[in-house]
C-alpha cells in the first residue's frame, strides 16, 4: 500500500487552502509527478504543518538527519477516494481569485483524524524524508511505503496520546452524498419486489477512469430518475456506499443477480447492449465499473422527492457529488437523505436532519467498508488481483472469497477478513486441514495425509506466505487468523 506524505506551510494561504479541503473533499498538486500513478481509492493521505526544530534555523534544506529532530504541529489524515486525474475548472479560493487554475492534478479525499503534535523520532524514517521533501518541493506530495505506523493509523490503533478525534475539525469538515441516475424501470421493478434489499449494484461499462465522486464507506448515495425535463429529477432510493468494483458483466450476474438490475444473464446483457449501442458476440464478456451499496431502500411513490437540480451544476451521466455540511433541512437533497434514513419523520424538522447528519459523519470516519455478501466476493477478489492467495492461479471461475472467520461464525462481510482462494483451497480451508499463522505462512494439518494419503503438494510448501494485498487495511486481520486456527485448524 502507498502512502503520499504532503507537507503545507502554515502560512494564511496554505491554512486557507487545508481547511477548504476538509469543506470539499479534494485536494491539488501544482505539477504532475510520475509517482502520483500510485495514488488509487483507499490510499493514506498525510499532511503535515506547523514544523518546529530545537535548532533556530533549521529547514529542510538541511540533512535528513538535522530535520528528524523536528515534529510536526499535526498532520491530518484523509482517506483517497479517487486516482488523481486533471482537471480544467477553478477551484480553490486563490483560484478563484486569480481567475487561473493553479491546482490541475486533483484527487478526491475524505478526511478521517488528526494527529498532533507529532515528533518525528515516532515516525518511520521514510516518511520523515517524505515530509522534508515535500517542504523542499513546495507542497509536491511524496509517495512512500506503508509502515507498521500507518498500517495502525489504518486501522484506529495509534496512540491516544496522539489522536484528535475529527469532531474538533473545523465544524464543517466536509461529508455529503453522492445523486446517481437510475433508470426509472429497473427502479420501478425492484421497489415491487419488495422496497428493502441489501444491496444494489450501479454499474456502467468499464472505462479507462472511475467517475465516481467522494463518497466513503458508509455514506449515503441517493437513486434517482429522470423527470419531466432536463433538469427535473426524481430521488426513488438510496443505499450506503460499499466500495467500487471492476468485474465482467457474467461475474455481476453470479454474484449479484437480481440486484444488478435484470432479471436474468440475457436481459443484462441486452441492457449491456443498450448501453454501448452495440450487439455483444455469444462469447464476449466485457468488463463493468460498479457502485456498490448495502441497505438499500426503494421509496414508495409518495416518498418520491423532487430534486429539481439545476442542470449547470449537475452532470446526471454520471452522477453528482453534493456537501450536505451547510444544507437546510428543506433543501431538496437533504429530504431525500432523510426520506432513505427515517421514512417516518418529518424531513423538515431540524432535529431530524441533525440527527441524520450526526449518522453521516460518523461514517465517514469509518476505514473499515461495510459490505454485503456480493460486494465482500467483488471486492475480495478486486483486492487479490483475481487470483488464488495460495496458489497463484488465475482462472477466474474457480476463484472464491472465503472468509478467515467464518460468517456462521460470527465473521463479518470486510475486506481483511477475506481471502481469494482456488475452490480447492477454499474446500481445504473451511474444513480445517490448512490454516495459516499470523504473517501469513501456510500451515497444514497431518489429517491431510493420514486420511487421504496424499497432500505432498502442501506439504511441500509449509510456512509459504499467503499473497497480500497492497492495502493495509485490506490485509488478512491477526485475530481472524487466530480464530480459525484455534476454532478450525484440525492440528499438526
Amino acid at each position: 500500500m502507498a502512502v503520499i506524505a504532503i507537507y503545507l506551510q502554515s502560512n494564511g494561504l496554505g491554512q486557507q487552502n487545508l481547511e477548504f479541503a476538509v469543506r470539499t473533499r479534494r485536494w491539488g498538486f501544482t505539477k504532475w509527478r510520475p509517482n502520483y500513478a500510485e495514488i488509487e481509492p483507499r490510499t493514506l493521505v498525510l499532511i503535515g504543518t506547523g514544523f518546529s526544530h530545537p535548532t533556530a534555523g533549521a529547514s529542510p534544506r538541511k540533512s535528513v538527519d538535522i530535520w528528524a529532530q523536528g515534529a510536526l504541529a499535526r498532520i491530518m489524515v484523509f482517506r483517497a477516494e479517487s486516482s488523481i486525474r486533471t482537471e480544467g475548472l477553478l477551484h480553490w479560493p486563490d483560484e478563484v481569485a486569480n481567475q487561473a487554475v493553479k491546482y490541475p492534478f486533483r484527487f478526491d479525499v475524505t478526511p478521517l483524524r488528526e494527529l498532533g503534535p507529532v515528533e518525528f523520532d515516532a515516525l518511520p524514517t521514510d516518511l520523515v524524508e517524505a515530509f522534508r521533501l515535500s517542504a523542499l518541493k513546495q507542497g509536491g506530495g511524496e509517495v512512500v511505503p506503508d509502515s507498521s505506523f500507518t498500517s495502525a493509523l489504518v486501522k484506529g490503533t495509534t496512540p491516544d496520546t496522539l489522536t484528535t478525534p475529527l469532531t474538533d475539525w473545523p465544524k464543517d469538515a466536509g461529508y455529503g452524498t453522492f445523486v446517481a441516475p437510475i433508470d426509472v424501470e429497473v427502479a420501478a421493478r425492484q421497489l415491487a419486489g419488495g422496497p428493502a434489499v441489501e444491496e444494489f449494484v450501479l454499474w456502467r461499462a468499464a472505462g479507462d477512469s472511475s467517475t465516481i465522486s467522494p463518497v466513503g464507506p458508509g455514506e449515503p448515495i441517493i437513486m434517482a430518475t429522470t423527470g419531466s425535463s432536463s433538469s427535473h429529477r426524481i430521488a426513488v432510493g438510496g443505499g450506503l456506499f460499499s466500495g467500487r468494483s471492476r468485474m465482467t458483466l457474467s461475474e455481476l450476474w453470479e454474484w449479484f443477480g437480481a440486484a444488478s438490475g435484470a432479471r436474468s444473464p440475457a436481459e443484462l446483457r441486452t441492457a449491456y447492449e443498450q448501453l454501448v449501442a452495440r450487439p455483444l458476440n455469444a462469447n464476449e464478456d466485457p468488463d463493468v465499473d460498479t457502485t456498490l451499496l448495502h441497505h438499500v431502500r426503494f421509496f414508495s411513490p409518495d416518498e418520491y422527492v423532487d430534486l429539481a437540480i439545476d442542470p449547470t451544476v449537475f452532470t446526471f451521466e454520471q452522477g453528482n457529488y453534493f456537501d450536505l455540511s451547510n444544507r437546510a433541512p428543506e433543501d431538496p437533497v437533504l429530504r431525500a437523505i432523510i426520506t432513505y434514513f427515517d421514512p417516518r419523520q418529518d424531513p423538515h424538522a431540524d432535529e431530524v436532519a441533525q440527527i441524520v447528519l450526526g449518522t453521516i459523519r460518523a461514517a465517514a470516519r469509518s476505514v473499515i467498508p461495510r459490505l454485503g455478501q456480493g460486494a465482500f466476493r467483488a471486492m475480495v477478489s478486486d483486492a487479490y488481483g483475481h487470483q488464488c492467495a495460495l496458489t497463484g492461479y488465475r482462472v477466474r471461475p474457480v476463484l472464491e472469497a472465503a472468509h478467515i472467520r467464518a460468517y456462521s461464525s460470527g465473521g463479518e462481510h470486510r475486506l481483511d477478513n477475506g481471502l481469494l482462494l482456488r475452490s480447492d483451497v477454499h474446500t481445504l480451508y473451511d474444513r480445517g486441514y490448512i490454516s495459516f499463522d499470523d504473517v501469513g505462512g501456510l500451515m497444514v494439518s497431518n489429517q491431510l495425509r493420514e486420511r487421504f494419503g496424499n497432500g505432498d503438494w502442501y506439504y511441500d510448501r509449509i510456512g509459504m506466505p499467503l499473497a497480500s494485498p497492497k492495502r493495509a487495511v485490506d490485509q488478512p486481520h491477526p485475530d481472524f487468523l487466530s480464530w480459525h486456527r484455534e476454532s478450525v485448524f484440525l492440528g499438526v
